[in-house]
Formats: C-alpha cells, sequence, structure tokens
C-alpha cells in the first residue's frame, strides 16, 4: 500500500484547510494509507474515517514547537515508512524539508507580495520553495515571482464534490458571498455596492457566510448606514454551498488571492458571480468577462455595482454566463485535481 502524510494546523473554516481534507479524502478513496499530523483535533471539515488522525505534541515554546513537532512528524513517517509529505504550513515545510529520506511537497498559497509584509517572511518562503520536494502553484502569476524554483507545478484548487450532487432550483434576490472577514477580503466594498444597487432594486438581501476580526466593525458600519434590514452576517455555515445555492450572484471583493475556493464553488454551482481583479492571478484565472462572469478592477465600487444590476437590466446575458460557469466545472472535480497530486508522488 503506498502510504502519504499530510499536515495542517486544524481543519478550520479556511479555504486551505479545505483543500487538504479534500487531497486526503481523494488519496483515502484511491486506496493510500493517509495520515493527517494535526496540531488541533478541532475540525471544521469531516474526516475520512480511513484518515488516521495524529495530534502532535504542544508543550514548548515557538520555535522548539516548530521544530519538535516535525521530528515528531518525520519520525513517526520513518517508523511507518511514509515517504513523501503535503503541508501547506510554511515554516514546518521549512524545517521538515531538512530530512533527506522524505519528500516535502508544499504550496503557494496566497500572493506572497501581498502576504508577507516583512522581507524576512518572503525570503523564508523563497528558501522553503527551493529546498522542497517539489512546489504547487495555482496560478501562472505565482509562479513569476519565483523563477528559481524548477520542481514545480501549477494545479488549480479542487471543487467540494457536493457542487455535483446539489440542483439549483429558482434564483432567490439575494446575493451572498463566502469569506473570511479580513482586510484582505475587502467586505467594505461590498457593504457600499450593496448600499448602492438596493437604491434601485431594494427588493434584494446580502449574506454574508464566514468569521474574522473585523465582523463587529462591518455589523457597526451596516448599522450607522442604515443597512440591517437587507444585509446579513451570518457567521460559518458547515456546508456553505447548500447555504448559497439559489443566489442569484455571489460576489468576491478581495485585494489578493491565491485561488480562491468559495469562488470557484460559486461558478461550479452555476451562480452569476462577479469578482474584483485581484493581485495573485486566481480570479483571472477563473473568470472570463462576460463569458462566465464579471472580473471588475480593484476597489471600484462604480464597476460592481453596474455588474449587480445585470441581474435586472440584461437577464438573458446574466443566464449565459451561469450557464458557461457550469460547462468547466468538470476540470475542477477532486478526481481530476487529485490525480494531479498523485503524479507528485509517484
Amino acid at each position: 500500500m503506498k502510504k502519504i502524510a499530510f499536515l495542517v494546523s486544524r481543519l478550520g473554516s479556511g479555504g486551505a484547510e479545505r483543500v487538504i481534507s479534500v487531497l486526503a479524502t481523494h488519496f483515502a478513496k484511491k486506496g493510500y494509507g493517509v495520515t493527517l499530523f494535526v496540531f488541533s483535533k478541532e475540525a471544521k471539515y469531516a474526516i475520512d474515517e480511513r484518515i488516521e488522525v495524529i495530534q502532535l505534541s504542544d508543550n514548548a515554546s515557538k520555535l522548539k514547537k516548530v521544530t519538535g513537532r516535525c521530528k515528531q512528524a518525520h519520525d513517526f513517517m520513518k517508523k511507518n515508512q511514509i515517504a513523501a509529505i503535503i503541508t501547506f504550513e510554511l515554516y514546518y515545510a521549512f524545517v521538515l524539508s531538512k530530512y533527506k529520506d522524505i519528500r516535502v511537497i508544499t504550496s503557494c498559497r496566497n500572493y506572497p507580495k501581498s502576504e508577507f509584509k516583512s522581507p524576512i517572511g518572503r525570503m523564508i518562503q523563497y528558501w522553503t520553495f527551493l529546498r522542497a520536494a517539489h512546489v504547487v502553484f495555482q496560478t501562472e502569476e505565482q509562479k513569476k515571482l519565483f523563477r528559481r524554483v524548477h520542481r514545480y507545478s501549477i494545479i488549480p484548487n479542487p471543487v467540494n464534490d457536493e457542487v455535483f450532487r446539489i440542483q439549483r432550483t429558482a434564483a432567490e434576490k439575494k446575493i451572498v458571498t463566502v469569506s473570511r472577514l479580513e482586510e484582505q477580503k475587502n467586505i467594505g466594498l461590498l457593504l457600499d455596492a450593496m448600499i448602492d444597487f438596493h437604491e434601485r432594486y431594494d427588493e434584494y438581501i446580502l449574506e454574508i457566510y464566514g468569521e474574522g476580526q473585523l465582523l463587529q466593525t462591518y455589523r457597526q458600519y451596516t448599522e450607522e448606514k442604515k443597512a440591517s434590514p437587507y444585509i446579513f452576517f451570518k457567521g460559518f455555515c458547515p456546508n456553505a454551498l447548500s447555504c448559497i445555492a439559489n443566489a442569484s450572484a455571489f460576489v468576491l471583493t478581495s485585494d489578493f488571492e491565491g485561488m480562491p475556493n468559495a469562488l470557484m464553488e460559486a461558478l461550479s454551482l452555476g451562480i452569476y458571480s462577479v469578482a474584483t481583479d485581484s493581485y495573485g492571478g486566481g480570479t483571472k484565472a477563473l473568470i472570463r468577462d462576460g463569458y462566465n462572469g464579471k472580473l471588475v478592477p480593484m476597489n471600484d465600487r462604480k464597476a460592481l455595482v453596474e455588474s449587480l444590476l445585470l441581474l435586472e437590466t440584461d437577464p438573458e446575458a446574466v443566464k449565459e454566463m451561469e450557464e458557461n460557469a457550469r460547462k468547466e466545472r468538470e476540470k475542477y472535480s477532486s478526481e481530476n485535481i487529485g490525480v494531479l497530486w498523485e503524479k507528485l508522488i509517484a
């Protein structure tokens, strides 16, 4: 039996954690022996029962915590003859790559120039990618920042298999987003655009799924603008696809992204999707403006509102974009993306 390990801090609500859970499940279904190293067993994503979950130790200083956990993971892998590990945790990938008897596969999950504010952080990421056995980039734009990295592949994220089972019914007059409520996601732009849009079409509501540090800030702003009756903060939804399936539109307003899972899944469901042309290239890789969705400039409130107005002013164009989006979803299935990851450990 082939064996593979994954390392992730915890299976929380983030996009990287969801990708790890999808990949681990894919390998388990394919008959691999799968070990999942975590720091906390708290999980918001389901774990396949065939996956062995091991919680790494937590009783050390921050630096010793990293090195100690890596040694613990390495010792387990050596004892159980596991030759490869996939982790998106930068510092852990860096330390694990010193062990020459295992293959460390890591990935660029965001736009480095925006994600890492300090030169030291970007330098550590570069060293990690140079030392790793293989690096997976999500977009060409990410790869261009690491010209000296030669052991790499460009692989988009997989979508949740649930998108192939959900049937959309008549769209409700609601606009949705699924997002961490952090500065990167620029939810303030969405709030302002919704306020403008609502002045024209007051039957629409906005539902925001997600949690984050700016939740109270956004709630207060919504109250100040007297928009609370039609803007709702729904928190974390364990089955976000069901929550958004019948929306009229999905909106992503990020300033930078890797390959945004929520946008991929909205497109795959056939929801009219509008996204900012953010740094990192992920939205541009997913949306061809006017064909399968709308791509608008970052921080362009007017362009965002105009894209939402199409729901009422040109419903036929919206319907055509939705149909085109659904046609492309198969290439992002967990099976097709999982096969590309399997090739990295063959």
